[in-house]
């Protein structure tokens, strides 16, 4: 494991389909133990004892490309730290990037006594002892997930680093030990997992501009790490503290009506690159510069918006924020590094 080397990291360059929340019964089944380990082919490659794989951004989202079943079916899949859930479409009619299950000579289908089935929350018997089960996309459970069935092969690792919306550039997800970045500082947080325990949370202290500082939380793991989505979300006292620093940075009246999904938003016009402040997000251990990139965007061509938003149901650190930054996780240790 790196041992952090300093306590401040900043970061500026690094080296659709849509998903609905269906909830269905269905029969659960999971490659063998064999296949398993071959969860992942052709775009995904074994590299210095882990598994790499492309990740490739479009408006904001991050995919890659999976091989399941024998003989492998390519599906599309969107690499997701908020849901513990390894979710692909299925079909009879052989349609692209579907997976078939009784065409699958891997396929197996989970008995309602297997640990597979006793990690899920609404089950029912089945026919044939299977296991019938109501999940939806942000259900879930950690023995389910992808780093859990694969964490004899990857000791319980994985990183990625996430470019920037409209790259033409491809990056990695990787799981395993993967290489040391030589002459790149390294900074750790404590990884916290509670429950559910299909996320994984920071603890986020406190934001400052230009050493104007917010109020403090000390709330231990109060803000989750998600790839999946956009816009980072933070409790309605901590954003309006938030947003009354930034209006006072930035100079100029906001729009009075922004798109419906910000908060905050300025006519591009009227702002300049050097106006939008730069934000340190101080976590429990280290402080993490994001540049205005990571914390504002253009919205069609004539809006500025801030993509922080209010919300009191849950603080969730999102994929802008984290673009070009190594993420790694350490799930087993329980420490969450920024390269």
């Amino acid at each position: 494991m790196p041992s952090p080397t300093s306590k401040h990291l900043h970061r500026q360059a690094c080296g659709k389909e849509v998903i609905d929340e269906p909830s269905t019964l269905l029969a659960l089944c999971t490659p063998n133990g064999k296949d398993r380990a071959n969860f992942f082919r052709s775009s995904m490659y074994i590299d210095d004892k882990q598994y790499v794989s492309l990740l490739i951004e479009d408006r904001g989202e991050y995919f890659l490309e999976i091989y399941i079943g024998s003989p492998p079916v390519s599906v599309i899949v969107i690499a997701d730290t908020g849901s513990s859930l390894i979710w692909v479409k299925c079909s009879g009619d052989y349609k692209a990037h579907h997976f078939n299950p009784p065409s699958s000579s891997s396929y197996e289908t989970v008995t309602y006594n297997s640990k597979f089935c006793k990690a899920l929350r609404k089950i029912n018997i089945g026919d044939s002892n299977s296991c019938e089960y109501d999940y939806s996309y942000r259900d879930g459970s950690r023995v389910l997930s992808l780093v859990s069935q694969l964490k004899s092969q990857i000791e319980s690792k994985f990183s990625y680093c996430l470019l920037p919306i409209g790259s033409m550039k491809t990056n990695k997800l990787r799981f395993g030990v993967g290489e040391t970045i030589s002459n790149v500082k390294v900074v750790s947080t404590p990884l916290v997992l509670k429950d559910p325990p299909t996320r994984y949370y920071f603890s986020l202290e406190s934001i400052s501009i230009g050493g104007k500082r917010t109020i403090s939380s000390q709330s231990r793991g109060n803000i989750m790490i998600d790839s999946g989505t956009t816009l980072t979300m933070l409790h309605s006292k901590l954003y309006n503290n938030l947003e009354t620093i930034v209006k006072k940075w930035i100079s100029g009246t906001p729009i009075e009506d922004p798109p419906k999904e910000f908060k905050l938003c300025h006519e591009a016009k009227f702002i300049r690159a050097d106006d939008l402040p730069t934000m340190v997000f101080h976590f429990d251990g280290p402080d993490i510069h994001l540049q205005s990139a990571h914390t504002f965007m253009r919205y069609h061509t004539h809006v500025v918006c801030m993509i922080i938003v209010p919300n009191d149901n849950l603080l969730i650190f999102r994929s802008m924020a984290q673009v070009n930054f190594r993420v790694e996780f350490y799930v087993q240790n329980r420490k969450g590094f920024f390269r």
